[in-house]
């Protein structure tokens, strides 16, 4: 999940607004897969418990270390870490992975 995350921000944004015709330059099959592919995470996500959500939000969305995001929620930087790893595995079982 964090590689395609990773590798979906290294993309170019591509907005239909700016684009001169976008009739001859409609969107790849690979655009849709993607924007599939972010809706299950959302989705997903939100099944998660909230102390797992969180972690996973503020390290890998927001990009606090372990430690940061434990002081944010009141817990440790081991209690944190622990979470994100738990949140991680509940993830990829929801994916079939």
């Amino acid at each position: 999940m964090r590689a395609a995350w990773i590798d979906d921000r290294r993309r170019p944004a591509t907005h239909w607004e700016e684009q001169a015709d976008p009739e001859s330059n409609p969107p790849t099959s690979d655009y849709y897969a993607a924007t599939e592919d972010a809706i299950d995470v959302s989705r997903m996500l939100v099944q998660l418990p909230v102390v797992q959500r969180e972690i996973v939000m503020l390290h890998l969305i927001e990009g606090f270390s372990f430690r940061e995001a434990g002081r944010i929620t009141g817990a440790s930087m081991f209690t944190a870490a622990s979470r994100y790893r738990v949140a991680l595995e509940r993830l990829r079982e929801m994916m079939g992975r």
